[in-house]
This record gives structure tokens, sequence and C-alpha cells, in this order.
């Protein structure tokens, strides 16, 4: 319930404006029609599906294009808890179990089919390895183990992370680089929760909390920002013009998913967490008196 407040009515009401603007007054004439084949995916949470039915190129020229992340993060949020829902909380092994080799399928899956045009399961496999440490870290003497550990990983994994971003922009197909990636960024996610260094200090500066608070905002206008800011300065009017755009797009979308945040996000927020804590009736309330 407070995942449903959290995403949902921010996310729909990005899409609404996009359908104003797009189709209501055909501000960008050039995207109406593949705007429309995708909207029936954006309006279930399907984002993905255009990417690897209509072709990448395909996807990335569509309005909203960045929600195929969305469609990957609900389907996981309905699937994982009914997984887990028949393994008993005193089973960690058996979850930490299934956690991870739901991981090994999902991201053999995605490395074995880059080559065709189907359906990957990668992105699931990814969430999989946060899930993963989640369950590692549960548990106290894993906790301080790799808290111990970290020291010596840490500055392995910041490699391995930079090499492997350096090589997956001009290579993208790679897609082992992609896995070595998300394994060096879950050690360095695990690093962080258990060790309180000059990482943790740096994160927990105001202005970087400030950005991780709105981050979501952000990730759903920044495109339409930089779409707003196309239209406004023109090819060749302003020197250096990819960096103007650029900090203009960081500026405005940081501005207007601070308004967004405090007009929406933060009030459903709150509305998900008086639903969810609300009193559940005991179960001798639930009795319904037998007549006669």
């Amino acid at each position: 319930m407070r995942r449903i407040f959290r995403i949902l009515p921010l996310y729909y009401f990005v899409l609404a404006v996009y359908i104003f603007l797009i189709l209501g007054t055909h501000l960008w004439a050039t995207k109406v029609v593949p705007f429309r084949i995708a909207l029936p995916y954006y309006l279930s949470f399907f984002q993905e599906v255009p990417s690897w039915m209509f072709g990448s190129a395909f996807a990335s020229a569509l309005p909203f294009y960045q929600s195929w992340s969305m469609g990957i993060e609900e389907k996981f949020y309905l699937f994982w808890p009914l997984l887990v829902a028949g393994i008993p909380r005193t089973r960690q092994n058996t979850r930490f179990a299934v956690a991870i080799l739901g991981a090994l399928i999902c991201l053999i899956q995605g490395v074995l089919s880059e080559a065709r045009e189907t359906y990957h399961l990668e992105s699931y496999g990814f969430i999989l390895l946060g899930v993963s440490l989640a369950l590692l870290l549960s548990r106290p003497r894993l906790y301080q183990l790799f808290g111990q550990m970290a020291k010596l990983t840490t500055p392995l994994a910041l490699l391995v992370m930079i090499m492997t971003q350096l090589s997956l922009r001009p290579q993208a197909h790679l897609r082992g680089f992609s896995v070595l990636y998300a394994l060096a960024v879950t050690l360095i996610i695990g690093s962080l929760v258990t060790c309180k260094g000059v990482g943790t200090r740096i994160l927990s500066t105001p202005a970087l909390v400030f950005m991780g608070r709105v981050s979501y905002g952000i990730y759903l206008v920044h495109i339409l920002c930089l779409n707003a800011l196309e239209q406004v300065i023109k090819p060749g009017s302003v020197t250096g013009q990819g960096l103007f755009i650029y900090i203009g797009t960081l500026g405005l979308s940081t501005g207007v998913a601070y308004i967004l945040h405090r007009a929406i996000e933060k009030p459903m927020i709150q509305v998900g967490r008086r639903i969810s804590d609300k009193p559940k009736p005991s179960p001798l309330e639930l009795e319904v008196p037998v007549a006669g």
C-alpha cells in the first residue's frame, strides 16, 4: 500500500502532462504517433515492452521512454512478496537461496538472450542482487563480517564499477560487463550500509539528502524539462549549448521535482502510511455470531 501511494500518483500525474502536451496541444508533432503506440503500455505499467517489441531505436525516440524501468519494478513489487509469502521468516536460508538462484537465472538469461530481440530478465536479476544483500545483512554476524571485509573489497569494487561503466558506453551489447557493474554496485551499497566512512558522510550531506528525497520526481520529469529547454534554446543560439542545456535541465528538473514532491508526492506518501498503519481488527472482532 505504501509503494502504491509512493509511486502511482506522481507517475500518472506526469503521464497526464505528457498526454496533454503531445496529444492535446500537439506541441511535438513528430512524437504524436509513437506516443499513441506506447501509451497503452505506459498506462498499464508495461513500459519496457516497446523496447523489445519495436526495437531499441523506436524506444529511445519515445517521449517518457526512461519510464521503462518502472514496469520492471512494479512487476517485481507484485511477484516477489507473493513468492516469499510461502517461506516462513524463520527460514532465512531458504529465502536467501531463492533470491540468489533467481538472480543467477535472470542474469544468465539476460546475457544469453542479448543477441536476440526477446524479453530480458536481466533487470530483475539486478534487483534480486539487492534482495540477496538485504537478506545477508539481516544477520548480525554477517553484517559485522561484511563491514570488516568492506575495507578490502570497496576499492576493488569501485575500480570494477568505473572500468565496466567506461566499457559499457561504446559497447552496450556486452552484457557481461553490466553484470560485473551490478555486482560491484551491490558490494559498494553493502559497504555504505555497514561502514560509516567517508562515503557515508558525503552521502549524508544536506544537499545530497535533498536530491535523494526528490530523485523520483527528477527521474520522471527530467526528459520533459530537457525537451522544453530544447524548444526555447535553438541550435547555435548559445555558446556551449550542450553544457548549458545540461545544467539547465538539472536545475529545472530539480525545481519541478521539489514542487511536485511538496504538492503530490509527500501528501500521497502520508495517505499510504495512514492506510497501512491503520489498526487491523483482531480475530475475535471478525467472528460473526450465528443466529439461533
